[in-house]
């Protein structure tokens, strides 16, 4: 993937799926929606509960949420950032799909929406913010706003949807006759049996948009964006540098050669001084002789 496309955009790529990834992930923020559903369809399957029973499934999410992000970065670390989140994904499809098997029973919510995705959410809940930073080390106060406010904007995807699949021709509750707290809630039987489809639902768009998110999320440059870079900046720097070994080791080639001319010129002129010299010598010695034999036969002569 990351040869087919052009280096360049690939940080903005991970920055779309990062956002896409939270918005999916942040379905939980939708819960407020979902609980008057949930709870109707649990009474309407004889389960005594109220709207205080079941939001303890968002409060038990939450504090899965919490102790899982302990250990989130042992997880990182063990199996890297891309396995990691994409088997978060996986956990919280099987969350949800087995929410939409077991929405009669009060007990399985909770081991599923509760706790199952809890852990799942919180133990890749830094995955997405970490890959982006590595992408835009100048502006993480502006990457991080982004990322995080798809959490926040997920409840405008997730609401209406839910809304429109279980409640599309807007029936009101109605006042529950039974002693105790007076609370409202649905008793049409087309709107509560619509419930656990939305959950599956849910659980689909969850595999195949938060999946997409965590993959593009989890895209590495070669050398990993920055170091890309500055190894490319390295490989010319290098290749520069290289070039003026080679003209300066050409120059000081140039200057040896000089040198060791010089060297042997001066040697020349040294044995051609040396020869001068000696021919000067022999040149002398050669009349000294020749004038004391005139002076022997001129001797020789007057006698």
């Amino acid at each position: 993937m990351t040869t087919i496309l052009p280096q360049r955009a690939i940080p903005y790529l991970v920055l779309a799926g990062a956002f896409l990834y939270n918005l999916n992930i942040g379905i939980i923020n939708s819960y407020g929606n979902l609980n008057i559903y949930l709870t109707s369809y649990l009474r309407h399957k004889g389960q005594n509960v109220t709207y205080r029973d079941v939001s303890f499934i968002y409060e038990l999410t939450v504090i899965t949420l919490g102790i899982s992000m302990l250990i989130g970065n042992v997880v990182q670390k063990k199996l890297g950032e891309r396995v990691t989140i994409l088997i978060c994904c996986f956990t919280t499809f099987v969350s949800f799909y087995m929410s939409s098997l077991y929405a009669h029973s009060y007990l399985m919510l909770c081991v599923f929406m509760g706790g199952l995705y809890g852990l799942g959410y919180g133990i890749s809940f830094t995955i997405p913010l970490s890959c982006t930073y590595k992408h835009f080390k100048k502006n993480r106060g502006l990457v991080s706003g982004i990322v995080i406010s798809a959490i926040s904007l997920s409840p405008f995807l997730y609401c209406p949807l839910q809304t429109l699949l279980i409640n599309r021709n807007n029936v009101l509750p109605v006042e529950s006759s039974s002693g105790g707290i007076r609370e409202r809630y649905f008793e049409d039987p087309q709107v509560l049996n619509r419930i656990p489809h939305v959950l599956f639902i849910q659980s689909v768009i969850f595999l195949i948009f938060g999946t997409c998110g965590g993959f593009f999320a989890t895209m590495k440059v070669r050398g990993n964006g920055e170091k890309q870079l500055t190894s490319g900046n390295l490989d010319v720097g290098n290749k520069k540098s290289k070039h003026l070994d080679a003209q300066d080791g050409s120059l000081l080639d140039l200057e040896k050669n000089d040198e060791q001319m010089g060297i042997t010129t001066d040697k020349n002129k040294g044995n051609q001084n040396d020869g001068t010299n000696e021919g000067d010598n022999l040149g002398s010695r050669l009349a000294k002789s020749f004038k004391k034999k005139k002076k022997k036969k001129n001797g020789r002569r007057d006698k």
